[in-house]
């Protein structure tokens, strides 16, 4: 199982931006309400820990104030990520910090948002390689190498941000830390990710040869086999042979019984006429 790395917490400067004038808008049970009071509600959500309320209102009142020119919507794209971050749902806090950077030219708002969207995109990168595998996931041995690709990304995106917010900000000492910090963790990550590698190279090194050894007992035995049903074959046929040629002795010599019982029967019937011609003579002499 894959070791993840134990990574501390950035330091974030989440701060709220300005309050907004009172434009009348609609919420969503239809009562009029202004975008103050969104606002209003938002600060209170904020301040109560319900931040998916306060990033819902936040972005309720920039949803309403979208098409009036000089609205605050950089502002209130940032408010929402805040709110979007602390509630730890930060791929919403990173395309809200994003967003905030595209409607503003503002240094500081530019700087803070490019610096939370770097915050936003490690934290992304944590939970990444904290995400534990899904029931219908099917289990493969790429798993953590993946997780840290996508890691690695992420955090290079967090890199660029902080980078970003230097250039803008070239005092903030934060995001040269975190920049450091990105950097020795995707250094670290790369070295656990070359670290899988050989140990899945290993691993499938190790099994070729178990397979080629199996391979191998199994050519073995069916050899062993095949020679053992070869001798079997062998004594098989030779003891056929064997019954063959003691058949035929025994028929042999069963003839030869024969022909000595005729040729002793022949004897004894020879010696018996003799026997008898001999009588016959004497009885005519006398």
């Amino acid at each position: 199982m894959m070791t993840l790395l134990s990574i501390p917490v950035l330091s974030a400067c989440l701060t709220m931006a300005t309050p907004l004038g009172s434009t009348p808008v609609v919420s969503s049970d239809e009562t009029p309400r202004t975008a103050t009071e969104l606002v209003a509600d938002a600060k209170r959500a904020m301040d109560s820990g319900d931040f998916v309320t306060a990033a819902d209102a936040y972005q309720a009142a920039q949803n309403q104030l979208a098409e009036q020119p000089d609205a605050p919507l950089a502002e209130l794209a940032y408010d929402q990520a805040v709110a979007a971050y602390r509630m730890g749902d930060f791929e919403r806090a990173a395309n809200a910090f994003s967003e905030a950077m595209g409607l503003t030219a503002q240094p500081e708002l530019l700087a803070d948002a490019a610096y939370n969207l770097g915050n936003a995109r490690y934290q992304e990168a944590i939970q990444t390689l904290q995400a534990p595998q899904q029931g219908d996931e099917p289990i493969s041995d790429q798993r953590p190498i993946k997780q840290i690709d996508m890691a690695v990304k992420q955090l290079n995106e967090a890199m660029n941000r902080y980078r970003q917010t230097l250039r803008t900000d070239p005092k903030q000492a934060d995001a040269l830390a975190n920049t450091e910090l990105t950097w020795r963790t995707i250094q670290e990550l790369e070295k656990i990710k070359e670290q899988l590698k050989q140990q899945q190279q290993q691993n499938q090194d190790q099994q070729q040869n178990q397979d080629q050894q199996q391979n191998q007992d199994q050519q073995q035995n069916q050899d062993q086999q095949q020679n053992q049903d070869q001798q079997q074959n062998q004594d098989q046929q030779q003891n056929q042979d064997q019954q063959h040629n003691l058949d035929e002795l025994m028929d042999q010599l069963e003839e030869q019984l024969e022909q000595d019982q005729q040729q002793q029967d022949q004897q004894q019937q020879d010696q018996q006429q003799q026997d008898q011609q001999q009588q016959d003579e004497q009885q005519q002499d006398q």
